[in-house]
């Protein structure tokens, strides 16, 4: 079984695949390592096609102000979509290598959509779960109340007015996967303001048989 966690950044879905990964004992793997391994060897003349998240990153010299400011929330979440597509092939041929030699998997992250996951099901087993954060304000608060090592929002933040634009990001970023998610029947939690409650509804579904594929 492969179990696939898609959505929002910062909705949860790092902390759902841990969580997960103790209860089943299986090994889960972020796909931002399969996207650092993957551009790694991407030409440089194809590097802005492909990951063009990565270019403005760089042209805004990793600084949220600079690229929210410069960027609108439909803008970047355009170019998180772009990018994501870039490792649709990468995340493909490796469940059908863990597949060949019968690896159980879990695998999380803002690169997984449901247009990809309903190609997969076609022929392997997969169990998926789909999580966001529509409600701006709620997405805000989450934001100010980080605790969290290494967070990008905060580490790459310096105005504090710059956080309500990235959480109006995150909002248009959920509003997008739910469509998508329930347009083909694919399972979508708003983790809300009770994280924890979001995070355990995910586990559990993905532990169900409803996980392999939601009906509505």
């Amino acid at each position: 079984m492969f179990y696939l966690i898609g959505g929002t950044p910062r909705a949860g879905k790092t902390t759902i695949a841990k969580r997960l990964s103790g209860e089943l004992g299986v090994p889960w793997i972020s796909t931002d390592t399969i996207e650092t391994v993957v551009s790694e060897y991407v030409p440089e003349d194809k590097y802005a096609e492909l990951f063009p998240k990565g270019v403005v990153r760089k042209e805004t010299n990793q600084s949220n102000d600079l690229m929210y400011s410069k960027y609108s929330a439909d803008e970047i979440k355009t170019l998180y979509f772009r990018q994501a597509a870039t490792l649709w092939d990468a995340l493909v041929k490796f469940i059908e290598c863990e597949f060949r030699y019968e690896h159980e998997y879990i695998l999380e992250g803002y690169h997984i959509p449901p247009e990809l996951v309903v190609q997969l099901q076609e022929t392997y087993p997969i169990r998926s779960v789909f999580v966001g954060r529509e409600n701006a304000t709620e997405a805000l608060e989450a934001i100010l109340q980080s605790t969290q090592k290494g967070d990008w929002v905060i580490t790459k933040t310096q105005n504090k007015e710059t956080f309500p634009k990235i959480a109006q990001m995150l909002s248009v970023f959920s509003r997008d996967v739910r469509i998508e998610a329930e347009k083909r029947d694919l399972h979508y939690i708003d983790i809300g303001a009770d994280f924890s409650k979001g995070v355990n509804q995910a586990v559990q579904f993905l532990k169900s048989e409803d996980g392999v594929r939601h009906t509505l």
